[in-house]
C-alpha cells in the first residue's frame, strides 16, 4: 500500500488514542479537540500537498 495510507492509519489511531486518554483523565471537550484536531492536521496537510504534485506531475 501506499505510505499516504500509512501516515494516515497512523494519524487517526494516534488522534483516537489521544481522546480516549484525555476523556479519562476528564479533559474539557475543548482540549481533547486540540488534541485529536493536532494529530490529523498533518496527515490531511499532506495528502493535499501529495495530491496537489501527483495532478501536476
Amino acid at each position: 500500500m501506499d505510505w499516504i495510507f500509512w501516515l494516515t492509519f497512523i494519524c487517526v489511531f494516534s488522534a483516537v488514542y489521544v481522546t480516549i486518554t484525555e476523556l479519562r483523565r476528564e479533559a474539557s471537550a475543548a482540549q481533547v479537540g486540540l488534541w485529536a484536531a493536532a494529530c490529523l492536521v498533518f496527515p490531511i496537510l499532506g495528502f493535499i500537498a501529495w495530491f496537489i504534485l501527483r495532478k501536476n506531475a
